[in-house]
């Protein structure tokens, strides 16, 4: 029986956020792509059947309990603080932040650092782990490669990242409602111009690392930390942040794509103005957000 390699390219997108070196909940966006290797079926002449594989592979990344997507990742030997577990939630204590969350917020990544290829290997592992259950014949070999390419609606290219955290919890998505999930983002201005380049990137300094958080969320407040947390179907959340290791922007809204537009456009709205701008695009991690049209 011969062998073959198949590739599935940008397959999904998968949000997260992580404790850094420091301790801090930072947002990211990963897109992987996957190499699956294995025997060539003798009837189908093929590895796996490409639609069969794509919604598998999808299906693992998101998985509530095991999956990576729209969790918070606890990277062993890189984040700092320490990690217990009391019954069905998990308790995270570091320098700059205190969390209480269900266990199925959180995704233990062992024995690694937060980067492209490190963080591939651990999620080519996972899925080459479940696919090798669901297709026990053909001797499945997984390779994840991630990349941080943004998608664009525009024929525009110009735009900055920024990473922000956030927690929805009014979300009918499963992942939103987890209170310490975040993205890799990108801040689009138009039409592009000399001047409209140089402030898209004073924009997103501005916001990167950034929480966003609900006034409503916010349960007790001092001068030293800002505790906030809710309650939904899949249980209690809760985090204390330092506030002077974080940037917390509080709305007087829910921390959507929808309304950070709006905050964005109300921050800087002398500075577009002043440069022209037609039209603001944030998005909500590499592939989806929201639009403003700027008034003149």
């Amino acid at each position: 029986m011969s062998s073959s390699t198949m590739f599935l390219s940008n397959l999904t997108i998968v949000d997260h956020a992580y404790i850094d070196h420091r301790g801090n909940v930072v947002g990211g966006s990963f897109n992987p792509s996957f190499l699956v290797s294995g025997e060539v079926d003798p009837v189908e002449q093929v590895v796996v059947d490409f639609s069969a594989v794509k919604k598998q592979i999808k299906n693992i990344i998101d998985d509530k309990e095991i999956g990576f997507d729209h969790k918070l990742w606890f990277i062993q030997g890189y984040s700092a603080g320490t990690l217990s577990q009391t019954e069905n939630y998990y308790t995270i204590n570091t320098p700059t932040t205190e969390l209480r969350v269900p266990i199925n917020a959180v995704t233990v990544v062992p024995d690694g650092i937060y980067s492209i290829d490190s963080i591939g290997r651990h999620m080519g592992a996972l899925v080459e782990r479940e696919l090798a259950k669901l297709h026990p014949k053909i001797n499945v070999r997984v390779e994840c490669l991630n990349s941080v390419d943004a998608h664009f609606p525009t024929n525009a290219r110009s735009a900055a990242l920024f990473r922000y955290a956030h927690g929805l919890k009014e979300s009918t998505s499963w992942g939103c409602k987890n209170i310490a999930h975040g993205h890799l983002s990108y801040i689009q201005l138009l039409p592009v111009t000399e001047t409209t380049a140089a402030l898209v990137e004073t924009i997103a300094q501005q916001l990167d690392d950034t929480i966003f958080i609900y006034r409503d969320n916010i349960i007790q407040e001092s001068d030293t930390w800002m505790m906030i947390g809710y309650t939904t179907e899949r249980g209690g959340f809760e985090a204390q942040y330092k506030k002077d290791a974080y940037k917390l922007v509080v709305l007087e809204t829910e921390t959507t794509v929808e309304h950070l537009v709006d905050y964005v456009v109300g921050a800087f709205a002398e500075d577009f103005d002043t440069s022209g701008v037609s039209h603001l695009l944030v998005s909500e991690g590499l592939s989806k957000g929201a639009c403003a049209t700027i008034d003149a």
